[in-house]
């Protein structure tokens, strides 16, 4: 191995340092692998503090041929979406589900802004790190995170002639609501997108950016010094 091959994979090292600090780390979560393949990234997420497992494609059904409302993918009504999650099959699991909106120790959601008690808030304002009605969206590994609001499985009863299904936005229209949680009488049956989640670890981690950059770092730096002691 040349010296001018050593010295680019340092310098490509070090991009991949830089690159994986610009990204900003996710706080708490974990890559996890589905697919097999760990050089196309990370197809979910594990939150330890929840026990629970997101898929990083935060609007999966966007891109299958049933998954359109009104011209618009992965927007559905509530009770499609939840057909569609109970349904739903990816990386060897079939127990998909929209998350809950439940406080973490089973009492009624909180409305408004800065409810990190739910599953979906604690992914917005605690893992993701966003500020309620902040205009920075940071979305983390997540792709496909949409502006607009996002079922739960979680309903409250109504009072009057419509059912009340709470939903949770992490980011509404950009109009100030950034990461409000409310319910909405006659909701249900217009649209919002769906987050997939399962109970439980799918136990195939992915090696972080960082940790692959440092290794090869580190094998760049034994070949150097092998070759000094050569010449």
């Amino acid at each position: 191995m040349t010296l001018k091959v050593l010295n680019a994979l340092v310098f490509l090292s070090t991009l991949t340092l830089v690159g994986a600090a610009h990204a900003g780390p996710m706080v708490g979560l974990q890559a996890r692998d589905l697919d097999g393949n760990v050089d196309n990234g990370p197809e979910a997420f594990y939150d330890p503090a929840l026990n629970i497992t997101w898929l990083a494609d935060a609007n999966v059904r966007g891109r299958t041929p049933e998954g359109t409302y009104n011209g618009m993918g992965g927007l559905s009504s509530w009770y499609s979406a939840m057909e569609w999650v109970a349904n739903l099959q990816v990386g060897g699991f079939d127990d998909w589900r929209l998350p809950s909106a439940l406080n973490r120790d089973g009492s009624a959601p909180c409305t408004g802004f800065s409810c990190t008690s739910g599953e979906m808030g604690q992914l917005y304002y605690v893992s993701l790190g966003n500020a309620f009605q902040s205009t920075e969206r940071k979305v983390g590994g997540f792709v496909h995170l949409e502006t607009y609001l996002y079922w739960t499985s979680t309903s409250v009863p109504d009072s009057g002639a419509y059912d009340r299904k709470r939903v949770f936005s992490p980011n509404l229209y950009g109009n100030g609501y950034n990461g409000h949680q409310d319910s909405y009488p006659g909701f249900i049956s217009t649209g919002a997108y769906a987050m997939a989640v399962r109970d439980g670890d799918v136990a195939s981690p992915v090696p972080e950016p960082q940790t692959l950059a440092l290794t090869l770092i580190g094998l760049t730096g034994v070949l150097l010094a092998r070759r000094r002691r050569v010449l």
